[in-house]
């Protein structure tokens, strides 16, 4: 049995879609909005889905990245699997993930920056969730879901 919050949180993810509040968040903070009501074995509403998918798809570069950050990036693929659509231009996201590899064979949080474990659990989260890592399924498997952690492993099929 799921325990709901003593304070239900929706209230404040709708003030920032009233009107267009959400435009302001960070781009790391994009997948927060389907989590919560992930989190809360809702679907996520219809508009709010248009909206910021709309956002991001417009923000997004040719190469499928937004905001040149791979956490941005990561974020953006963890929002789609939430919302059970595959991320626009994923091919193309996916193939500036492993053109990005630094000359040690890590990633950094943006190009030429020097690599860190957060940067590639980052880059491995996001081929994760495009589907790209071979023997991973999308559903996550309890092992897979070792591999994101926490919210990142949300099963939304279960709401």
């Amino acid at each position: 049995m799921r325990a709901r919050p003593k304070v239900d949180p929706r209230p404040v993810l709708a003030r920032f879609f009233d009107g267009d509040a959400y435009t302001k968040l960070p781009w790391d903070a994009t997948s927060f909005c389907p989590l919560l009501h992930a989190a809360l074995g809702e679907l996520f509403p219809e508009d709010y889905r248009r909206a910021l998918a709309g956002h991001m798809e417009r923000s997004q570069a040719e190469d499928g990245y937004v905001g040149d950050h791979v956490a941005a990036v990561f974020h953006m693929a963890h929002s789609y699997r939430l919302i059970g659509r595959p991320a626009p231009k994923v091919d193309r996201m996916v193939a500036r993930v492993l053109r990005d590899r630094n000359p040690d064979g890590g990633f950094g949080h943006f190009p030429g920056r020097h690599s860190d474990m957060d940067a590639v659990y980052f880059q491995l989260g996001t081929l994760i969730q495009a589907g790209r890592v071979p023997g991973v399924d999308r559903a996550l498997s309890e092992a897979d879901r070792r591999a994101l952690g926490w919210g990142h492993a949300m099963r939304p099929e279960r709401a």
